[in-house]
């Protein structure tokens, strides 16, 4: 879906050869991200912070997510857990088209940290592919913790199932394949309002904002909506005429940026996740 920059980029990583999954992308996206900065006057460059209504002191650090080198995401990978089981779906997914769809590793770590930190129970993924965000969420839940994941692809969903069965985690799966929408109403005609603990929408991009208020509704007060590829390559910046995707992603970014029912922070973790407490 999008160019690659092989030539910046390590074509291995910790003995694992990259090919085109969500990882080589990457540098793409920081350097592309990096330059919108400083066209603001943010980074090094002509205009001052102060000129965009910025403080000063943003122009003393660079965060180091926006100028990231492949031997700093090397670093980053080497401090990475990942239990065997999921090097072994990454490895199954980078040999599938649509394998950039994938989270990063760091992405998945941090998930699973979210769910540990919230106490999840109940969670719902919009947005399964190959399975490893939900993996990574199953594995963190508790024993009697539920996972409810939906998608409409057969083929992928196959995959994600045979790595929960690896895992032994299957018990705490609940697939619903299916349109997303779909399956979110119907989540809420079971459960009701404000039934879930946490969920996870990477999905169409296009509607976002749909996927998000169906969400919303079957979160508790203090539930976490996690949105994967909120920042987009940095395309959002400046959407190009005729992507439609960066476009619409970053129309839900205004959404998500005004919205009085949610807490928000949007990190430069993998390709942007947006993070959303219900209040």
């Amino acid at each position: 879906m999008h160019p690659l920059s092989l030539h910046i980029f390590p074509t291995r990583v910790l003995g694992h050869t990259l090919k085109p999954s969500a990882e080589t992308f990457k540098v793409n996206y920081y350097s592309g991200h990096y330059r919108a900065l400083k066209d603001f006057g943010i980074c090094r460059g002509s205009r001052q912070p102060n000129e965009v209504g910025l403080s000063s002191t943003l122009s003393l650090k660079v965060p180091a997510s926006m100028n990231m080198t492949t031997e700093l995401y090397t670093y980053l990978l080497e401090h990475t857990r990942e239990p065997q089981v999921l090097q072994d779906l990454r490895d199954e997914t980078a040999a599938m088209n649509g394998s950039h769809m994938q989270i990063t590793r760091d992405q998945g770590q941090f998930m699973s940290m979210l769910v540990k930190l919230t106490g999840t129970k109940r969670a719902v993924e919009l947005g399964v592919y190959t399975g490893y965000s939900s993996l990574v969420v199953a594995m963190a839940l508790p024993e009697d913790g539920k996972l409810y994941a939906i998608d409409k692809d057969e083929r992928s969903m196959a995959v994600a199932r045979k790595y929960w069965q690896l895992s032994g985690v299957n018990n705490k799966v609940v697939e619903r394949l299916g349109n997303a929408q779909g399956e979110l109403k119907q989540l809420l005609e079971e459960f009701g309002q404000g039934s879930f603990d946490m969920g996870f929408i990477d999905a169409d991009k296009r509607v976002y904002h749909l996927y998000y208020e169906l969400m919303l509704k079957l979160m508790k007060p203090g539930g976490i909506i996690v949105v994967d590829n909120v920042l987009f390559y940095g395309k959002v910046v400046k959407p190009e005429a005729g992507d439609k995707a960066a476009a619409a992603l970053a129309e839900f970014n205004k959404v998500l940026f005004t919205d009085e029912r949610i807490d928000l922070s949007i990190i430069p973790v993998g390709d942007g996740m947006a993070l959303c407490r219900k209040r």
